[in-house]
């Protein structure tokens, strides 16, 4: 990432403006900095994120990102090295996969932890459960997978509407239902998988169901 990429990354934020301090360049919004650029030539740039946030870009781009030492890291200070690696690695763009994703990790792992891993897998599992339930009710249907919540995965389902190919019934379930779900026509079957989280409503689900219905009766 050059200079003059940070620069558009940090003012393409609302209301983000430039500033200076000690002769660095800085970003602000509303008067606080969030992100500074180092002295020219040092190959650095620091932006502010929590611990959590730290510990969620590191592990994603260990060779992109590093704390700051001492209390200021602590406080949320995190620089950012620029400088190229001495290996073909160099010529890897940095940065510009999933932007927005990664962004969100910090806040997503902080929700997760107000709301509780355990909380948040039961809810996961009810609502797989209650999705699982209703499919076993509809004919010609097939579940695909071991039954036992030991063995199966708190939120993702499987199953099989023969006759009906699982792009053609995903593109359906978003278009007349709103509804995201994904095809799995691999590894001898032509599924559609469903991932349930904690935070999808059992109205959702029911809307799921009668899509499948329709479907099924259909085909």
């Amino acid at each position: 990432m050059t200079v003059d990429q940070f620069r558009d990354l940090a003012l393409a934020l609302p209301e983000a403006t430039e500033a200076t301090h000690t002769g660095h360049p800085d970003f602000r919004v509303s008067g606080k900095i969030f992100a500074t650029l180092g002295p020219p030539g040092t190959g650095w740039g620091m932006v502010k994120l929590t611990p959590l946030q730290q510990r969620a870009f590191t592990s994603l781009q260990p060779r992109v990102f590093a704390p700051v030492a001492g209390a200021w890291g602590r406080g949320g200070l995190f620089a950012r090295p620029g400088k190229p690696g001495s290996d073909a690695r160099r010529h890897e763009p940095i940065g510009s996969y999933a932007l927005p994703v990664r962004m969100a990790m910090g806040p997503a792992l902080e929700l997760f932890e107000q709301v509780g891993l355990a909380a948040i897998e039961a809810r996961t599992r009810e609502l797989a459960e209650h999705l699982r339930t209703g499919l076993d009710g509809i004919p010609r249907v097939c579940r695909v997978g071991p039954s036992s919540p030991e063995v199966t995965s708190a939120g993702i389902t499987l199953f099989e509407i023969p006759g009906v190919k699982p792009e053609d019934f995903q593109a359906r379930a978003l278009r007349h239902h709103g509804l995201h779900v994904d095809e799995h026509a691999r590894n001898d079957l032509q599924a559609v998988r469903v991932s349930t989280h904690f935070y999808n409503a059992r109205a959702e689900l029911d809307r799921l169901l009668e899509a499948v219905k329709a479907e099924a009766r259909n085909s």
